[in-house]
């Protein structure tokens, strides 16, 4: 049988996701050693107060919590937390319900963690429950709350009023419904593609990012967006070479506009979670948005593969060398 070492300085090694996290309340790491499949309803996190606490996956593994026995009625994955406590999760794949946070946690950190978008899919791939929450935030008022996802891939993010969010290189999916899938009061939101509507209080920062729907901000005299794609009906701070806005600014006749934004809307390979080409930019992709980041490379979560300076690296490279006489061509398997 599995085992989960709750700690890698630990001679002890515990049955459970839910024993191993038990140990370690008041501060240590649950350390996964496999990339096993652990079935855990009702599982729940408690971080004594000024404690930190870490379940992770060792390197090069990724473990499965799943959070239910049957996928059309999910259970929650429950968090609380003392005053100025910290939890971070690394690596894990958690499917069959959503991450419900209460209580004074202070910060709560996903990294390289998927919260399947619908919380399950069927045999088909077909997520199971649309516009359901992956991540719900309702921690006590009087204390700011700071959410953070580093390379992540995440359904809606329902985050109360006293939270700051900060999503990189990360993919929030509303499943393909008109929706917001990040609220909250301060956001920070860096090459990420953003599948639904954006409503916060004041973004920070909004950078290389794509957003497919809405971008609302309540304080624009704060902040900016750079380097985007925004939505026409965005209401957001000051933008700096954003598209399509950067294409319409001398362009005054109404229908070259209307041509111009369907031109410029992000196409993607596949917008399904789990296919291989998931968030993928189309070949098809209008070249603004496939080089619009800072540095010339794509817009969105797949900003950090470099794609446009790879491409252009190995056209240069052809003509010298490919023996005389040759023609080359680049041929993208997806």
């Amino acid at each position: 049988m599995s085992k989960v070492a709750w700690d890698r300085l630990s001679p002890a090694d515990q049955a459970t996701v839910q024993a191993a996290v038990n140990q370690v309340s008041s501060g240590g790491a649950v350390e996964i050693q496999n990339s096993g499949r652990y079935v855990e309803p009702g599982l729940s996190i408690t971080v004594n107060a000024q404690r930190r606490v870490e379940i992770r996956s060792v390197n090069e593994r990724r473990a499965t919590i799943v959070l239910t026995t049957d996928f059309s009625v999910p259970q929650d994955l429950t968090i609380t937390g003392g005053d100025d406590s910290e939890l971070i999760l690394n690596g894990l794949l958690i499917i069959g319900g959503a991450l419900a946070v209460s209580g004074r946690l202070s910060k709560l950190t996903l990294r390289h963690c998927t919260l399947v978008p619908g919380l399950a899919v069927d045999q088909a791939g077909q997520p199971l429950h649309l516009s359901t929450p992956s991540l719900r935030v309702n921690t006590d008022t009087d204390i700011t709350t700071v959410v953070e996802l580093d390379r992540c891939i995440s359904g809606p993010l329902q985050l109360a009023d006293n939270v700051n969010v900060s999503v990189r290189d990360s993919i929030i999916d509303g499943l393909g419904v008109t929706m917001t899938v990040i609220t909250g009061d301060t956001a920070t939101i860096e090459r990420s593609t953003i599948l639904g509507a954006t409503k916060v209080k004041q973004l920070d920062l909004g950078s290389e990012s794509i957003f497919m729907q809405d971008v609302i901000v309540t304080r624009r005299q704060l902040g900016c967006v750079r380097f985007s794609y925004v939505p026409r009906d965005s209401v957001t701070p000051e933008r700096y070479r954003c598209q399509p806005d950067l294409a319409l600014k001398d362009v005054t006749a109404i229908p070259d506009q209307d041509n111009i934004r369907a031109r410029l809307t992000p196409s993607f390979t596949a917008l399904r979670y789990g296919d291989a080409a998931y968030t993928q930019l189309s070949n098809q992709c209008a070249v603004e948005i496939a080089t619009g980041a800072e540095d010339g490379s794509e817009m969105g979560a797949f900003s950090l593969v470099k794609q446009a300076h790879r491409v252009a690296n190995l056209r240069a490279s052809l003509d010298e060398y490919l023996r005389f006489g040759l023609e080359a061509g680049i041929f993208f398997a997806s």
